[in-house]
């Protein structure tokens, strides 16, 4: 008996290994399509999920996934949706038939793993764009997206993303947006033709799309100059916008621009003047000194915070000159900043900042030149100082912040626990003086790129430099926002 108990044994421990094997035995692309029939949502999602895995080598399991897409599991349906997408061009056709399915849903499913697989899908045009007459907004949302991230293969859909600028989903108009500036310049003809749309929200929203175009959207500059004359203001300042962007190759519209200097609107002046300043830096001649003219005789606004809160005081001015000669280094770069914001009405304060270009402090000396250029509407002479200045301070943030780290070395262990660590790092940060100081030299620089670059495009890239910056930053740089915010504040500068 207990020679047949221990063989009995034997046999079922060879039994058990041998179940055990194959389990963990990797499975074959046959036994992954069979386990999509499986009754188990568990297993059709594992094996959806392990198909999208291998990619374009789960090709010959398109089909069944595709007739997973209806499965009566939602997690099945995503896994489904997403194998498709990575198996890639081989899925497009089935997914060309799903745009037909009867449920909304379905449709739009089969729209984003087209959107998924991108350029590969190509062979779907036609279809999408018969999707973008679909009677669900969702769906013809879906269609566009999936057009633009298609891109230039998708150039035949120009004319029809063109026409859904005018549906009345907001959703829809946002993709076929998008898409026509993914799609590329085959797009710029039926853009041009929206200019004279009757809606002015098609004409903005065809102005918002030739904008992302640039030097591209060249051929539209007759249609743009027609819109500098639009009856909608909004329009003439985007047209004015877009002709900014193109660059020189939209001279023959300066005339125009320099009517529209003559505006009582202040946007479209501001727009037009960008524009000019930005074609004449880019070659076209003489533009930049018209638009000085112009805004020395008054035909064209002094900057908009003058409009908004009113004329500076003289006395205000004065004041500020005086703290030019102050001994500390934080009251002049201040007096420094203010003056500049308030750009070509504080031209009396141009002597004293001249002087300050020597001040002993490189904040100062920096700010001062920001400030001049602003005053006297010219190109800084010192851009690349301001270049090197605006990437030391992200350097001078980082390196104060990480000298401060050592204060809390030493302390007993366990004292400061997990919660609290974090808390400790934070308090010290906002009380750190080293800190706060490269904190407020950010701030007061960025505060000076900004307005500068309103009138000198080439500090756009100095613009997104501290914008990178500013992205980054932690609730420690709170104490030097909130002064810089009350600076600009308690001197009526309105652009913060």
């Amino acid at each position: 008996m207990s020679r047949l108990f221990v063989l009995g044994a034997a046999l079922a421990a060879i039994w058990l290994a041998a179940v055990a094997a194959e389990e963990k035995r990797p499975a074959t692309l046959p036994d992954l399509i069979s386990r999509l029939s499986s009754k188990d949502p568990q297993t059709r999602h594992s094996a959806a999920r392990q198909l999208g895995n291998l990619g374009l080598a789960a090709r010959d399991a398109v089909a069944q996934l595709a007739r997973m897409l209806h499965d009566s599991s939602p997690e099945v349906r995503a896994a489904a949706a997403k194998a498709l997408g990575q198996i890639g061009g081989p899925s497009t056709s089935a997914l060309i038939d799903e745009l037909n399915d009867r449920d909304a849903g379905g449709r739009i499913r089969a729209a984003r793993v087209l959107a998924q697989i991108g350029p590969d899908a190509a062979e779907a045009v036609p279809a999408l764009i018969a999707t973008l007459k679909d009677k669900e907004a969702n769906v013809r949302a879906a269609a566009a997206h999936a057009l633009g991230e298609i891109g230039t293969a998708a150039r035949s859909a120009a004319g029809p993303l063109a026409r859904a600028l005018r549906d009345p989903s907001t959703a829809v108009r946002k993709e076929a947006i998008v898409a026509l500036g993914q799609i590329g310049p085959e797009a710029l003809k039926p853009l041009g033709e929206l200019l004279h749309d009757v809606s002015t929200t098609v004409r903005l929203d065809a102005l918002r799309v030739l904008e992302l175009f640039g030097p591209e959207a060249k051929e539209t500059v007759p249609g743009l100059r027609k819109a500098l004359n639009d009856a909608e203001i909004r329009v003439r300042v985007q047209a004015a916008n877009v002709l900014g962007k193109i660059g020189k190759a939209a001279a023959e519209a300066v005339p125009e621009l320099l009517e529209k200097l003559h505006e009582k609107k202040m946007d479209l002046q501001v727009a037009a003047a960008n524009a000019l300043v930005v074609l004449s830096m880019q070659g076209v001649p003489g533009l930049l000194e018209k638009v000085r003219e112009a805004d020395r005789k008054g035909r064209w606004a002094e900057p908009l915070i003058l409009r908004q809160y009113g004329p500076v005081p003289a006395d205000a001015i004065a004041a500020l000159i005086r703290e030019l000669d102050h001994k500390e280094p934080r009251v002049r770069a201040k007096a420094v900043l203010v003056l500049g914001q308030f750009g070509t009405a504080a031209r009396p304060a141009v002597p004293a900042l001249t002087r300050a270009l020597k001040d002993n402090d490189e904040q100062v000396r920096l700010l001062a030149a920001l400030s001049l250029a602003r005053i006297e509407r010219k190109p800084l002479d010192t851009l690349e100082a301001v270049e090197n200045a605006v990437r030391q301070q992200g350097l001078a943030l980082k390196e104060a912040f990480q000298q401060q780290m050592p204060l809390l070395a030493g302390q007993p262990a366990g004292q400061a626990i997990a919660f609290e660590l974090p808390h400790l790092i934070l308090v010290q940060a906002m009380m750190n003086p080293r800190l706060q100081l490269a904190y407020r030299h950010f701030f007061q620089l960025y505060i000076s790129v900004v307005v500068s670059q309103q009138f000198d495009p080439r500090m756009t890239p100095l613009r997104q430099v501290f914008d990178q910056q500013m992205s980054l930053l932690g609730p420690e740089a709170i104490p030097a926002l909130i002064d810089a915010i009350n600076l600009v504040a308690s001197h009526r500068v309105g652009f913060i």
